[in-house]
């Protein structure tokens, strides 16, 4: 269904508050391992082309690559788990491990090898190389590496001795791959948990501090998650934490920044919790029945919520949306959670969800029919939102998370 996510256009806003200081990482790139298969595919492919082995930019052969890398991880991963993750397609991956030895075991594009059924936009490339292109580690038009080139010159050559070998691999259908084999332990070994010195250097660099300025806001926000006193829950009190410690230390730009977040997702959170759970509502409740709920569950109102202002939201709105539609829209919702009119904050949630479908071209999720609420897209649901969930509750990323994880991991795991 057409626009079956972000239900009240929520995303592009925190997405530009989170951008103003994190300028690569993206939700689905918090892996640090996999980028390092980013790297290798891109290194591997970008080594045929230029031996004349492949024209183009060789998408086959770094699929190819992909799901040799992930046999590889997941057969050498100890029975205790991985410290370093799972690699994308581990699921089918493990299937096809369980049945290796009744027959080979081959890497393609055809349904029946692909290790995700849409591994194209759902493995490394699809789910890291925009952040990597935005950490000037690679050129994804291009299929070529770029800040990456250096650490893939040292990677390959762990590879070097199986040459003959990685290429029939990725431009033979025929060829039957080994995952425990010698090919299997290189590459497996260069997504150990340890890293080189060169690894961590351009990992933190490039990932950490987005190939940034040393006074840069998101430098500076990776210092700070290197701290062991921060809190690394991903809560609002955390963020908080983070701003004080950041002022602390004098990082005004940051500290501003991060206050922003945390100002915005006291709005942004409260609202999308409204939308979820009057999508599980019991069929058809009236507004007044389902604005008595809310007012029951929410025992009143926080004053943090007016924090998210016009002059807050405006910008993102603004650049998001080209109007101040979306934001007059939203300002009448949160107006009404302040005012405790809770039959306003259904009608607004619901009119919201109507503007931002119909922007989409597709339908809206819950319509008022008469004084009824008909919910036409059943989909998860959660209890009501509670004014005591205000300071705390944190529902969208702004990309701090996977920062931090990211961070966390290269400083873990440096040799």
């Amino acid at each position: 269904m057409q626009g079956s996510r972000d239900p009240l256009g929520i995303l592009p806003i925190w997405s530009r508050l989170g951008r103003r200081i994190i300028k690569n990482v993206t939700t689905v790139s918090g892996d640090l391992r996999g980028w390092t298969t980013l790297i290798v595919c891109m290194g591997l492919v970008e080594d045929l082309r230029a031996g004349g082995v492949l024209k183009g930019r060789g998408d086959e052969a770094f699929l190819r690559a992909e799901q040799l890398i992930a046999y590889a991880r997941t057969a050498a991963a100890p029975k205790d788990g991985d410290p370093t993750g799972v690699p994308r397609g581990v699921t089918r991956v493990r299937a096809r491990l369980a049945e290796f030895h009744r027959g080979p075991l081959r890497v393609g594009t055809s349904r029946d090898r692909r290790i995700l059924s849409a591994q194209r936009t759902a493995g490394v490339f699809g789910q890291i190389a925009a952040a990597a292109e935005a950490s000037r580690l690679l050129d994804r038009s291009r299929f070529e590496l770029t800040g990456a080139r250096p650490l893939w010159n040292a990677l390959r050559i762990t590879l070097e001795p199986h040459h003959k070998q990685v290429v029939k691999l990725l431009t033979d259908s025929d060829a039957r791959f080994d995952p425990t084999g010698p090919l299997a332990q290189a590459l497996a070994g260069l997504h150990r948990a340890e890293l080189t010195a060169l690894e961590a250097a351009v990992y933190e660099r490039h990932i950490a501090f987005g190939d940034g300025p040393p006074d840069g806001d998101q430098t500076l926000l990776a210092t700070l998650w290197s701290e062991p006193h921060i809190n690394s829950e991903p809560d609002l009190l955390g963020v908080a934490g983070l701003a004080q410690r950041a002022r602390d230390l004098g990082h005004d730009s940051l500290a501003e920044k991060l206050t922003a977040i945390r100002k915005a997702e006291h709005l942004l959170a409260t609202c999308e919790i409204l939308f979820t759970w009057l999508l599980g509502l019991d069929r058809a409740p009236t507004v007044a029945v389902a604005a008595r709920e809310l007012g029951q569950a929410m025992g009143g109102t926080s004053s943090l919520l007016t924090e998210a202002d016009d002059e807050l939201l405006g910008a993102p709105a603004l650049a998001s949306y080209g109007s101040v539609e979306w934001l007059t829209r939203m300002a009448t919702l949160r107006d009404a959670l302040m005012e405790a009119r809770w039959e306003d904050c259904v009608r607004g949630a619901v009119e919201l969800n109507g503007w931002v479908m119909e922007r989409r071209g597709g339908a809206p999720w819950i319509e008022v029919v008469g004084d009824r609420l008909e919910i036409r897209l059943a989909g998860d649901h959660g209890p009501a939102p509670t004014a005591a969930d205000v300071p705390r509750r944190m529902r969208h990323s702004y990309y701090l998370d996977p920062h931090r994880r990211l961070v966390r991991a290269i400083r873990r795991w440096r040799t």
